[in-house]
């Protein structure tokens, strides 16, 4: 993991608030957290991160730049595809997003 890593406690304690991440643009998510420790694009514009340390990995899944939804995942799990055992938060379903 890089050097500028976050603790798991951190991780929990930034997810557990949804003002911190709801719809907000992802750029801000780098800004609180560090760079993120894997990066994948899906399918209609959605780009996925995880945040990951040994104790805790959120995904963080996003479209036009902006957060859509983040699960918590299995911290042993690097799967492209990898089951969320909690979803943390999910963007209303016919909501828009914000300019």
């Amino acid at each position: 993991m890089s050097a500028n890593c976050v603790s798991a406690e951190q991780l929990r304690a930034f997810f557990r608030e949804p003002a911190n991440f709801a719809n907000r643009p992802v750029d801000e998510l780098f800004a609180a957290l560090g760079p993120s420790h894997q990066y994948d694009d899906w399918d209609w514009g959605r780009l996925v991160y995880d945040w990951r340390h040994p104790e805790a990995c959120f995904r963080v899944v996003t479209q036009a730049g902006r957060v859509m939804s983040v699960y918590l995942l299995e911290f042993d799990d690097t799967s492209r595809f990898g089951t969320g055992i909690e979803t943390v938060w999910e963007r209303p379903a016919g909501a828009h997003l914000k300019p």
